[in-house]
């Protein structure tokens, strides 16, 4: 959710001023400039924000799928009043992701939303990811290291989309290999406890599923996004072992020598969906499946939107045959063939190809 707004009084040259009068009832604070750049006023003078913040951990935690949540720290747009972050409109969307990330910590990402092209059409996401990494990565225990969160976006990259650049990742020690992820920019997400169309329906005769209307992936009034990420890590790894290019070499054998790990069909398409999550799991089925969603009605369209599914949940007899998921003799056989040169079998002509991981593909 990026519903809160911030007003900046932009002069016909483009140049921002300080208000000097009460701001709009409909806005939730002001853009001011000082000597030292140019900032979202969340702190208020001491009164802080308040700001709505989408709970995607719910029905598993908490009580709502929206809470409450206030900031203190003015978040910084620009360096002048002359060179600042554009908003056609004059009105800045701000909100904050809260969700999972690996090994079951909290990614907390500030984010910026502005029409860049045309006034009131929001096209724009510019994530506040180097403050995230330093709050992802610090000790709860060691209450004396101090961190280095700089609430500024200037230093971010805007992600625009239809760019082919549209991934939340963050580089902390410029060595050009990505250390954090906070999703792809893109989703559509199905709204299912009505948070933005209040029209969400629980099928009690159908699996006890909540239906909804499939959002587009980012509000053209600036108000809300949608972000699709895996924090689990299985799908980015199932999804890596069908269509890996091959760009990241390995030391595999720990000898200097790298190697590449090519996919089992390296010039296919991934089309994600989230799935084995409360609520919407048969919903993606139908998406996939060729069918749409509009005003929480679903309609088959004709066209599948994939030609192949694969999914990734393993092998319900695995208990009858006495080994743990991946420890069977077909998955181990599996593994040696996708890992290079594990067989020394490097004969002319001759070519490899698994079609599994550990997982029952």
């Amino acid at each position: 959710l990026t519903n809160a707004t911030f007003a900046a009084n932009i002069s016909q040259y483009d140049t921002i001023r300080n208000h000097t009068k009460p701001i709009s009832d409909n806005v939730t604070s002001s853009v001011y400039h000082t000597r030292d750049g140019v900032f979202l006023d969340i702190s208020q003078g001491g009164n802080d924000t308040i700001i709505q913040v989408y709970n995607s951990f719910f029905p598993q935690f908490g009580s709502s799928v929206i809470f409450n949540g206030t900031l203190s720290n003015d978040m910084k747009i620009g360096f002048s009043p002359t060179d600042f972050i554009k908003s056609e409109s004059g009105i800045y969307h701000f909100g904050v992701m809260y969700q999972g990330g690996l090994f079951g910590k909290i990614q907390v990402v500030p984010v910026l939303v502005v029409d860049s092209i045309s006034p009131g059409v929001y096209d724009t996401i510019i994530p506040d990811l180097s403050t995230s990494w330093q709050d992802y990565i610090r000790d709860e225990n060691d209450s004396n290291k101090k961190l280095d969160y700089d609430f500024d976006f200037t230093d971010e990259t805007p992600i625009v989309l239809g760019s082919g650049n549209e991934f939340l990742v963050f580089d902390s020690d410029d060595d050009g290999k990505n250390d954090y992820s906070a999703g792809t920019f893109g989703a559509n997400v199905l709204d299912v406890y009505g948070v933005i169309k209040n029209n969400s329906t629980i099928i009690n005769e159908s699996l006890n599923a909540i239906n909804g209307t499939l959002l587009p992936p980012i509000d053209p009034d600036g108000n809300f996004f949608g972000v699709m990420t895996d924090f689990m890590g299985h799908g980015t790894s199932s999804a890596a072992s069908i269509t890996s290019r091959g760009l990241e070499t390995y030391d595999i054998y720990n000898n200097t020598k790298k190697y590449s790990i090519v996919g089992v069909a390296p010039d296919a398409k991934i089309l994600p969906v989230k799935a084995l999550w409360f609520g919407d799991t048969v919903y993606g089925w139908l998406w996939s499946a060729g069918f749409e969603n509009t005003e929480n009605t679903w309609t088959f369209s004709g066209n599948p939107k994939a030609d192949i599914i694969s999914n990734s949940w393993g092998i319900s007899n695995f208990p009858n045959s006495k080994y743990s998921p991946g420890m069977d003799i077909l998955s181990l056989t599996l593994s040696i063939l996708s890992t290079p040169h594990s067989l020394h079998s490097d004969y002319p002509g001759v070519t490899i190809i698994s079609s599994a991981g550990n997982s029952g593909h």
